[in-house]
C-alpha cells in the first residue's frame, strides 16, 4: 500500500503514487481528467487516474474493473502479512496493534526508480468488511498520509469496481513534486498487482476439482 516516500501504500502509504500515461488496453492504467474519468469508469476495464477533491483535499484516485468478486478481492487487501509479496513497492509491513477492524500498521515502502530510498511510517487502518479500507498516518515519514480502497460489486457480483485513493504530503526532504511523480509510477503497479492476484484466484476457483484432489 504504497508510494509512501520512505513509506509504503499504495498500498498504500507515502510511496503510493499515482498513475501514468493513457493506455487503452484492458488491465492497463492511464491518466484522465476527473470529468471524463467519472463518465467512463463503469464501462471500462482500464484504470483511469484522476484528481478528486475529498473533504477539501485533492486525492489521486484510480478505478479499475476487476473480473473477480468482492469475496475474492477482499482477502488481498487485508493480507498485511503478505503485503510485501502482493504489492511491489511495499518492502515491510507489520501489524503492531490489532483491534479487529481497527489496526495500527508499520510500513516500509520503496518508490519505483529509487533503489536506495525507503520511507517508514505508521498508519491507523480501519475496515468496513468487504467494502472499504481507510487509513491515515499517525507517525513516521511524511506530514500527512490518507487513503482508501473501496469495493463495489458489478455484474451480479462476478466483477468488482475497485477505487483506490491516496493523499500524500511530504516534508522538507520529500518535496511534493517528487511525491506526485512517484504516485504516477506506483499507483498503477498496485492496481495491476491486485487485479493479477484476484483474477488468478478466480481462475483457480473455476477449474474442475479446484481445491480438491483429482480422482
Amino acid at each position: 500500500m504504497t508510494m509512501l516516500p520512505k513509506m509504503a501504500h499504495l498500498l498504500s502509504g507515502s510511496t503510493i503514487v499515482l498513475a501514468l500515461s493513457v493506455l487503452g488496453m484492458s488491465g492497463q492504467v492511464g491518466y484522465a481528467p476527473a470529468a471524463s474519468a467519472k463518465g467512463e469508469m463503469q464501462n471500462t476495464a482500464t484504470a483511469i487516474v484522476y484528481d478528486e477533491k475529498i473533504d477539501g483535499k485533492v486525492y489521486q484516485v484510480s478505478k479499475l474493473l476487476i473480473n473477480a468478486s468482492v469475496d475474492q478481492i477482499w482477502p488481498f487487501l487485508i493480507d498485511y502479512k503478505n503485503a510485501p509479496t502482493n504489492f511491489p513497492t511495499v518492502k515491510k509491513c507489520q501489524v503492531i496493534e490489532d483491534k479487529g477492524n481497527l489496526k495500527k500498521i508499520s510500513y516500509t515502502v520503496q518508490p519505483t526508480g529509487y533503489p536506495m530510498t525507503t520511507f517508514d511510517y505508521i498508519l491507523e487502518v480501519s475496515n468496513r468488511p468487504k467494502s472499504l479500507v481507510e487509513w491515515h498516518r499517525i507517525g513516521g515519514d511524511f506530514k500527512e498520509v490518507l487513503g482508501f480502497w473501496k469495493l463495489e460489486p458489478q455484474g451480479n457480483g462476478r466483477q468488482t469496481l475497485v477505487t483506490y485513493g491516496t493523499y500524500l504530503v511530504g516534508d522538507f526532504f520529500t518535496p511534493q513534486f517528487l511525491i506526485k511523480k512517484s504516485v504516477k509510477q506506483d499507483l498503477p503497479l498496485a492496481m495491476s498487482a491486485l487485479k493479477r492476484h484476484a483474477e488468478r484466484s478466480t481462475e483457480v476457483a473455476g477449474r474442475p476439482n479446484a481445491g480438491g484432489r483429482n480422482e
